[in-house]
């Protein structure tokens, strides 16, 4: 029992491999054990879960994963941490790890891979520029999923467990019940970045996803121009305008409204009309 997550573990290991956190990657390693336990928590790991892991770092997160679950599957696009990871981690058989960047991996075929489990889960800390994206791909994706635990920007986190309507946080909403689980402060990262963190969760649903990508396209169309109506956001692409007024008319719009002030059930009812 490690601890790599303690601030001397993390700098020895750090120091033995001559391994520095690269800026083009976002790294910044977490070195704070009461914080690891707080996500391995909101997760709810239960018996026989796969959980994949989105960024294991050196594996001080991977390590209490790795405590609860059946199954851990890391991915990471840092050949450098391969053998860092062997080391740190070879405690745990049941964590196998991948040199893969998770945006290219095949969601489906992962999901079948993992399908002999009662729980699949993923948890992620990695490099805040592809947030949106990351989240798109996960909320979009047919395969089922229990939850989804994820560290990012503190502003971002409260924009996406806000009221504030955007495509994605109507697509999360859609899957399951968003939650803000807690703030995480520069200092327990090395090294320090330039702003808080904060780790929100996603309780998924049960639910037919097999059209969440079109669905979620929709919503982008109708948030195209935010200061637009809907009409004239939808009316860009609509190939009989009188067509989308009689719609926008059967679902109780007014076509003078933007996107903002419409719910996900008006937006569903829409979609399914369109």
């Amino acid at each position: 029992m490690r601890d790599i997550g303690k601030v001397n573990h993390t700098l020895e290991i750090l120091d033995r491999f001559k391994l520095q956190a690269k800026k083009s990657f976002g790294q910044n390693f977490l070195v704070d054990l009461n914080i690891i336990r707080n996500i391995v928590e909101c997760a709810h790991i239960k018996e026989n879960t796969c959980v994949v892991e989105i960024g294991p770092g050196i594996g001080g997160l991977t390590e209490y994963i790795a405590r609860s679950a059946k199954k851990v599957i890391a991915y990471d696009i840092d050949e450098r941490l391969i053998a860092v990871l062997a080391d740190s981690l070879s405690e745990y058989p049941n964590v196998e790890v991948r040199l893969q960047d998770f945006l290219t991996v095949d969601l489906q075929a992962l999901a079948e891979e993992v399908k002999g489990y009662d729980h699949f889960i993923i948890i992620s800390n990695l490099p805040y520029y592809i947030t949106s994206e990351l989240l798109t791909k996960i909320m979009i994706s047919p395969i089922k999923l229990d939850c989804f635990v994820g560290m990012m920007q503190k502003e971002v986190a409260l924009k996406l467990t806000s009221k504030e309507k955007s495509p994605l946080r109507l697509l999360m909403d859609c899957v399951g019940e968003v939650k803000y689980e807690f703030t995480v402060t520069a200092n327990v990262f090395i090294p320090k970045p330039n702003v808080d963190s904060a780790v929100i969760s996603v309780s998924f649903k049960e639910m037919n996803k097999e059209n969440l990508a079109d669905f979620y396209h929709f919503l982008q169309a109708c948030f195209k121009q935010r200061r637009k109506t809907i009409y004239n956001n939808l009316s860009q692409a609509a190939q009989d305008k009188d067509k989308l007024k009689d719609i926008l008319k059967t679902c109780n719009i007014d076509p003078k409204l933007r996107a903002e002030q419409l719910s996900l059930d008006q937006f569903k009812e829409l979609y399914d009309l369109i």
